[in-house]
C-alpha cells in the first residue's frame, strides 16, 4: 500500500488468523498493531497532535511534553518531530534501552526521574512534567490518560476490523491508559451491540479495584493512577495476570504463532486462546496486539519464572485481591443507580457521568433532549428521555429505570435542576440535597435574605413580583442598579441600568 509520508502509514495493520486449537467454527484473529511504524500508539499520537494543531492548542513549532515509558513516547517522537515540534519525553529508569535509543535517534529530549514519589513512578513523572511545562512557554501536553482524542484514535482500528471481518463477537485487549480497548469497543458497539469486551490488566495495578504494587514488572498495561479514558461501562470482564504468567504467555506467542511481541500482546494471547477454547461454533474473537518484542529482549525474553504459571484462571468477585491469573465479571446490573437530572453543557457534566462509573455506580441521565449534550454518546451512559420539569413524570421515570435496584441518590450538574432533583431525592427517601436549602440557593432574593440574617453584609436589594413593583424597587435600591432574574444562572439576562425606564423595561420583559 502506497503512502505519502511515514505519518500517513500509521494504521492499516494486518489482521492474522491464529492457529489455536479452538473448536471447529471458532475464528480467532490477532490485530497486529505492533506493525505500525513503531507501535499501536502511533495512532493516538497522530490523532492527538493533528487535532491539537487544528484547534490551535498546539502552535506551529511549539514543543510537546508527555510522560511515557514506551509506545506513546515513540508515537509522539514519530509524529511530533516529523511535523516540526521539539518533543520532550518524561520517563523513569524502567525504560528499556531499545526505546531510549529510538527516542534519541528520532531527536527527542528524554528526561528520566530519579526516584518514585507518593504514587510510584507515575506521580514522579507527572511532577517532573509539570516543572518542564512551566519552563517551556506554549508547550503542549497530550495528556494521554485523559485526552478524549486517545480513544477517538481507535475508531480507525474499529473501521479496519469491520472492513476485514464484517462482525466481531469478542474483543480482547490490554488496558493501560484505556484508549485502545475502550475506543475500539465503543466504535464497534455502535454497530455490534452484542459484542463482548474483555480487558487484560496486570496483578498489582489499580485500574480494576486492586491494590497498587509499584514494583510490578509489566509495562504497557496496568497503572498506579485512574485514567479518565477507561470507560468501565464498556467492559464485560477483566483478567489479571502476574508478571511471570504474562512473560510466559509472551514466549508462547512467539513459539506457537511466530509473533515476536511484548508482554501486553502476550497477555492478550493467553486470555484470547483461553476464551477461544470455550467459545461456541460461529464465534469470532479478535485480540489487539499492541507492542513488538525488541524492547523486551533483555527482560521478558530472559525472564525465569519464580512462581507457578496458572493454566486456567480463577473466577473472583470484583474487588477481591488477586495474585495470579484471575478474572471477574464487571458488575453492571447490580450497581447502584445514580440518577442525574439533566446536566450542564460545558463538558464537566459528561465528566461527572464517567466519574460515577469509576466509583462503581451506574449513572442514568434523565433529560428532555439528549441532543443538547455534546459527548453524551461517548460516555456510554444510559439515557432516559422524560419531562424533567414535571415532578410526577420524573418520579415515575426514575422508579422505572431503577426497576427495584438500589438508588444511590439523586444529583445534577445543572443549576436549573437543583430544586427538582432535591424534591425527587426527598420523595424517594434517598441521599440528595435538602429541598429547602436548594430553594434558598437557587433564588437570589432568598439567598441574600439568608446571608443577611446571619450577619453577612449584602448590597441593597428588592424583590419584584410583578411589573408594577419595579418603580418602588428602584427607589428603594437607588440608581444605577442591576436587574436580574431571581432564579437565573450566571450572567444570563443580567443588566446594569442607569435610569428608571431601562430598569422598568428590562424587568417587564419577564412577564407576558
Amino acid at each position: 500500500m502506497r503512502h505519502g509520508s511515514i505519518v500517513d502509514a500509521v494504521g492499516h495493520t494486518p489482521l492474522v488468523a491464529l492457529r489455536t486449537g479452538a473448536p471447529e467454527g471458532v475464528e480467532v484473529y490477532a490485530k497486529l498493531e505492533l506493525l505500525n511504524p513503531f507501535a499501536m500508539k502511533d495512532r493516538v499520537a497522530r490523532q492527538v497532535i493533528t487535532d491539537a494543531r487544528r484547534t490551535g492548542a498546539l502552535a506551529e513549532g511549539a514543543p510537546i511534553v508527555e510522560s511515557s515509558s514506551g509506545t506513546m513516547a515513540l508515537g509522539l517522537a514519530l509524529v511530533g518531530t516529523y511535523l516540526g515540534h521539539a518533543v520532550h519525553i518524561v520517563t523513569d529508569p524502567r525504560i528499556d534501552p531499545v526505546t531510549l535509543a529510538k527516542l534519541k535517534a528520532l531527536g527527542c529530549d528524554v528526561h528520566v526521574v530519579g526516584a518514585m514519589t507518593g504514587q510510584g513512578w507515575q506521580s514522579a513523572r507527572l511532577e517532573l512534567l509539570s516543572e518542564l511545562m512551566a519552563g517551556l512557554p506554549g508547550a503542549f501536553w497530550p495528556r494521554q490518560y485523559t485526552n478524549p482524542q486517545n480513544p477517538a484514535a481507535y475508531r480507525t482500528l474499529a473501521d479496519e476490523l469491520v472492513a476485514d471481518l464484517g462482525g466481531v463477537d469478542v474483543l480482547v485487549g490490554s488496558v493501560g491508559s484505556g484508549g485502545s480497548l475502550c475506543g475500539t469497543a465503543r466504535a464497534l458497539l455502535e454497530r455490534m451491540p452484542g459484542l463482548k469486551v474483555v480487558g487484560i490488566d496486570s496483578v498489582g495495578s489499580v485500574l480494576f479495584a486492586q491494590p497498587d504494587i509499584p514494583s510490578r514488572k509489566q509495562s504497557g498495561l496496568g497503572n498506579s493512577l485512574h485514567p479518565d479514558n477507561i470507560d468501565h461501562a464498556l467492559l464485560d470482564e477483566v483478567h489479571w495476570l502476574s508478571d511471570d504468567e504474562a512473560f510466559d504467555a509472551t514466549h508462547r506467542l512467539a513459539l506457537e504463532q511466530k509473533i515476536f511481541a511484548g508482554n501486553t500482546s502476550g497477555s492478550v494471547y493467553r486470555v484470547l486462546t483461553h476464551l477461544a477454547a470455550r467459545a461456541r461454533p460461529g464465534t469470532r474473537l479478535v485480540g489487539i496486539m499492541p507492542d513488538r518484542g525488541d524492547r523486551y529482549v533483555d527482560s521478558v525474553y530472559t525472564n525465569v519464572a519464580g512462581s507457578p504459571i496458572a493454566t486456567e484462571p480463577v473466577e473472583v468477585e470484583y474487588g477481591a485481591t488477586v495474585f495470579g491469573w484471575s478474572f471477574a465479571r464487571i458488575p453492571r446490573n447490580d450497581r447502584p443507580v445514580l440518577p442525574f437530572i439533566e446536566s450542564n453543557t460545558t463538558g464537566t457534566g459528561m465528566l461527572a457521568l464517567r466519574t460515577a462509573v469509576r466509583m462503581g455506580l451506574e449513572p442514568v441521565l434523565f433529560t428532555k433532549d439528549p441532543h443538547r449534550y455534546a459527548g453524551l454518546t461517548e460516555t456510554g451512559c444510559r439515557v432516559v428521555v422524560c419531562d424533567t420539569d414535571d415532578d410526577k413524570a420524573l418520579h415515575r421515570a426514575v422508579a422505572g429505570a431503577a426497576n427495584g435496584r438500589t438508588i444511590a441518590g439523586v444529583t445534577t450538574t445543572s443549576e436549573f435542576y437543583l430544586e427538582p432533583g432535591a424534591r425527587l431525592a426527598s420523595a424517594l427517601a434517598v441521599p440528595g440535597n435538602p429541598p429547602e436549602a436548594m430553594a434558598a440557593c437557587r433564588n437570589k432574593a432568598l439567598t441574600r435574605a439568608a446571608l443577611q440574617k446571619y450577619g453577612v453584609a449584602q448590597p441593597r436589594f428588592a424583590t419584584v413580583r410583578e411589573p408594577s413593583e419595579t418603580a418602588a424597587a428602584v427607589a428603594q435600591v437607588g440608581l444605577p442598579c442591576v436587574v436580574k432574574p431571581a432564579d437565573g444562572s450566571g450572567s444570563q439576562d443580567v443588566l446594569w441600568c442607569q435610569d428608571r425606564p431601562t430598569a422598568a423595561a428590562h424587568a417587564a420583559a419577564y412577564w407576558p
